[in-house]
């Protein structure tokens, strides 16, 4: 029996280093999810229309010292001026029913977003991507600089912080029931994430 039609939203949180980017990419072809949002897209069209004497959390890194001076809850203040635009992106795919993943390191374990998601007929699934290990974490953040033009040594200078905030937010989405997942360790994560939909498909069905 042919499967009916439910709108895939997949949501990747984590910090810099992980895999966010390269995973999505690569969820994307599998599952045929035409659409592809990192949360540095959304920050780059704000920063252009909004200055940083506005908003200095917007112009700084997410690991960057904040008004708290305090890892996590500045990487908060990073995340939350993004709230809106995030919302926006999800709010837009929803309506149209069109399959999103959403990426990036200023999201914030938040099931509100899911309820939603699944209330318009939809799936959707949050997955936190870390790294347990620190020198694996270390090394894709070096591996990561042969690919794009970020500097690995700018991460590295902050990677105490960097280990905080994944903390924070594996902290935030354990109580909410996010998926986690480690690429250094090697896992299908394809195959994780696909079981997961169908696990949630199943679910939305039996509700019928």
């Amino acid at each position: 029996m042919k499967k009916s039609r439910r709108p895939k939203l997949l949501i990747l949180a984590g910090v810099n280093g992980v895999g966010k980017s390269t995973l999505s990419m690569e969820v994307a072809e599998n599952l045929k999810i035409k659409r592809v949002v990192s949360t540095d897209s959304i920050r780059e069209v704000l920063r252009s229309n909004i200055d940083s004497l506005e908003s200095p959390e917007l112009h700084r890194s997410t690991f960057s010292v904040g008004r708290h001076k305090h890892p996590i809850y500045d990487w908060e203040d990073c995340s939350n001026i993004l709230s809106d635009g995030i919302n926006a992106i999800i709010d837009k795919s929803r309506r149209e029913g069109v399959d999103l993943v959403l990426e990036g390191v200023h999201i914030k374990p938040d099931n509100e977003i899911i309820r939603k998601w699944e209330e318009g007929g939809g799936v959707a699934i949050g997955v936190i991507l870390y790294v347990h290990n620190e020198e694996n974490h270390k090394q894709m953040l070096i591996s990561r600089e042969k690919e794009t033009w970020r500097n690995a040594e700018r991460y590295l200078s902050s990677f105490e912080k960097i280990r905080k905030i994944q903390n924070g937010i594996l902290d935030f989405g354990k109580p909410l029931n996010w998926k986690t997942i480690d690429l250094s360790t090697g896992v299908n994560a394809i195959d994780e994430i696909s079981h997961w939909f169908d696990l949630e498909w199943n679910r939305a069905e039996q509700k019928l």
